[in-house]
């Protein structure tokens, strides 16, 4: 009786185990992915939706020009300027408000993010280059690539690019037949990406992944750990 009990107690075990993957790596949903995703296809049906916080106040730390000094304090993102504060506690954080220009500032480091300031930025429809700060993405070979939010648009994001050759940030299009010209001149390098840029399988909305595969490309061809 006691064997038999032991049997059933391991079949059942065995039958209960059975139904649980074990040592995979699956999403949210159970999907199982092999530890990695592709950028340009995964879409979950379960999605997480994160808050946009750059409007609010974050804990950062600041490098004002002239400086290699980081301030350690809380900051908000207005328009042309920061809000600047050392502590967000109470009125003892209000008092210390300050409002800095961004021409006034080196730096602003968020977490692993890190943001500075140009002032040799070209967005579309602007004859001229204007002062803003830049959301730092990557940089490999001759290229250096960044975001810029327009904090009085809905946080409206332009990405940017700059060659060794050209001392201007210059911002892609979202116009269809012009992004591929441009996208197609910085991209070329990249079998991948020059054919489905030209094909119009990847537009201006895919710019983040584009980025990402071209810098794993290039890590790739040299050889350079990632």
């Amino acid at each position: 009786m006691k064997y038999l009990l032991l049997i059933l107690l391991l079949f059942s075990s065995f039958i209960n185990f059975s139904q649980t993957q074990i040592g995979f790596y699956t999403d949210v949903d159970g999907t199982y992915n092999e530890g990695y995703y592709d950028e340009l296809e995964y879409n979950p049906k379960t999605q997480l939706s994160l808050r946009n916080g750059l409007k609010e106040f974050l804990r950062v730390d600041i490098i004002r020009i002239n400086s290699s000094k980081n301030e350690k304090g809380y900051v908000q993102f207005k328009g042309d300027k920061i809000v600047y504060k050392k502590t967000n506690w109470g009125n003892e954080g209000k008092k210390e408000i300050e409002k800095i220009k961004y021409e006034n500032l080196n730096a602003v480091v968020l977490g692993i993010d890190s943001f500075f300031v140009s002032n040799n930025v070209l967005l579309r429809n602007n004859k001229e280059t204007t002062t803003e700060i830049l959301h730092f993405l990557q940089q490999f070979g001759d290229f250096k690539f960044a975001k810029y939010y327009d904090f009085k648009n809905s946080l409206k994001k332009t990405y940017l690019v700059k060659t060794s050759d050209n001392e201007n940030w210059l911002s892609f299009p979202s116009n269809k037949k012009e992004f591929k010209t441009m996208a197609s001149n910085h991209f070329y390098h990249v079998p991948y990406l020059k054919r489905n840029i030209e094909n119009g399988t990847l537009t201006s909305d895919d710019l983040e992944s584009i980025i990402k595969i071209a810098q794993y490309y290039h890590t790739y061809e040299n050889n350079d750990y990632i």
